[in-house]
């Protein structure tokens, strides 16, 4: 049974608006709850230029986001738990922009592009699952948060539990197991954009493009929240020492008419269901 407590009064979510003081006490209390979002939020306060208070406003339905250094959280959402859950994605997204670590298509190649906002979504993903895990040790948190969790929680640790304890002793293991896991997913297609239910290489790729021809504004580390397909199919087995992950394809060539974008079967990512080569690039920064 919903602990009543924990519900939000969507009359007073009106898009944004700053979440009231109840959320906010839910959101850091869940946060703080966990080393490694402390860890993360100790990050963005050293690389703000002030110690102002993370903003947390109220986005547009069903959306959950980072945009102009703050983050954006469904107002439709009536369980303060639930905005909690967001709120441990979101901060990586944060980190990664007020650091300037976000994809910047003004510097960088369109493969590039491509690469980098992958890889910042999979280190969100990765980081929401380290944090959910160390803020509902307790029994007690486990069981308020019970069937509350960031996106394929537990198809991630349905795939995790088939690995030996030896590989994931810490916490920053369990992070690199995630990271490659959600890796999986979005080049093997399982999960789709939300918004416009694409590959995320080539919605990436459409972006840069749009970008390059002055067709859409670079409005902050905006992103999609993933629709699941297949995701326990496509997750690649474990293998002992397979510490490698696969770099993204070639991204799809650009299209030739401005707004006749080609589609996903015309992309060299790795067909859904299908196993990444995989290419060794280092540890992903965090």
């Amino acid at each position: 049974m919903p602990d009543d407590s924990s519900s939000q009064d969507a009359s007073r979510q009106a898009f944004g608006d700053s979440v009231p003081g109840e959320v906010r006490d839910e959101v850091f209390r869940y946060l703080h709850s966990s080393p490694r979002a402390l860890e993360i939020l100790d990050d963005i306060n050293l690389s703000r230029d002030s110690d102002e208070d993370i903003e947390i406003r109220w986005a547009p339905s069903g959306k959950n986001l980072c945009y102009e250094d703050k983050i954006w959280v469904d107002r439709d959402q009536k369980d303060a738990r639930a905005t909690a859950v967001a709120v441990g994605h979101e901060i990586s997204h944060l980190q990664a922009s007020v650091s300037g670590a976000c994809a910047d298509w003004r510097t960088m190649t369109r493969d590039e592009y491509i690469q980098v906002s992958t890889d910042e979504e999979i280190n969100a993903h990765a980081a929401s699952y380290v944090i959910h895990l160390q803020a509902t040790r307790d029994s007690g948190d486990r069981l308020r948060y019970r069937g509350i969790e960031p996106v394929a929680f537990g198809d991630f640790e349905k795939w995790r539990s088939a690995i030996p304890a030896g590989e994931q002793r810490t916490w920053s293991d369990i992070e690199e197991l995630a990271k490659d896991w959600a890796e999986d997913q979005y080049v093997s297609g399982a999960w789709v954009t939300g918004t416009t239910g694409k590959n995320y290489h080539l919605h990436f790729a459409e972006r840069y493009d749009d970008l390059s021809r002055g067709e859409s504004a670079e409005t902050g580390n905006t992103h999609s929240s993933p629709v699941l397909r297949t995701v326990s199919q496509a997750a690649r087995p474990w293998q002992p020492g397979n510490g490698a992950r696969a770099t993204v394809g070639l991204s799809p060539a650009p299209s030739e008419q401005p707004k006749n974008y080609r589609s996903c079967q015309n992309s060299a990512t790795v067909p859904r269901g299908a196993v990444p080569r995989p290419k060794s690039r280092g540890k992903r920064g965090r």
